[in-house]
């Protein structure tokens, strides 16, 4: 399976965290960022994913706080970390593989949930549709672009 680019890691955060953020930064000190990540390459996303909100003009620990949750490849431990993020009522939950959107997904309609996945996010029911995903989940995925550059 082809991992995910810099670029497209980079889209996810740029597309789906500066208005959120910037509208909860209005509310509070320092907004918070749900990390959420199955994977067992959680410190390598991480970074990307500091980068991209750097580009917007947010900096760790300085005007945005990340908590991140990583399950460690262990899947089965993804829907209790994303039960925490949503009750600790992060600003937006950022999941970095499908397995972390997928387990966020159902468990807020409240917080802004932005993926950053490899497969058919429409395919799996991670959205309704490309051009209207619907609820509080948006994102990018490399599937869609393939698809796109196919048709």
């Amino acid at each position: 399976m082809k991992a995910l680019t810099r670029r497209a890691i980079s889209v996810a955060v740029l597309a789906g965290l500066s208005a959120p953020l910037e509208i909860y930064a209005q509310q509070a000190a320092m907004p918070t960022i749900g990390l959420l990540d199955g994977s067992v390459a959680t410190a390598g996303k991480a970074s990307l994913f500091y980068e991209g909100l750097a580009v917007e003009g947010f900096t760790r620990n300085q005007n945005v706080q990340v908590e991140v949750h990583s399950a460690g490849g262990d899947a089965t431990r993804l829907p209790q970390l994303a039960v925490d993020l949503v009750r600790r009522d992060v600003a937006l939950i950022a999941a970095l593989d499908t397995p972390a959107a997928l387990a966020v997904k159902e468990l807020t309609t409240k917080i802004p949930v932005v993926f950053a996945v490899e497969t058919d996010p429409v395919r799996i029911g991670l959205i309704a549709n490309e051009d209207r995903p619907g609820g509080a989940v948006t994102g990018v995925t490399d599937a869609a672009v393939e698809r796109r550059a196919g048709a």
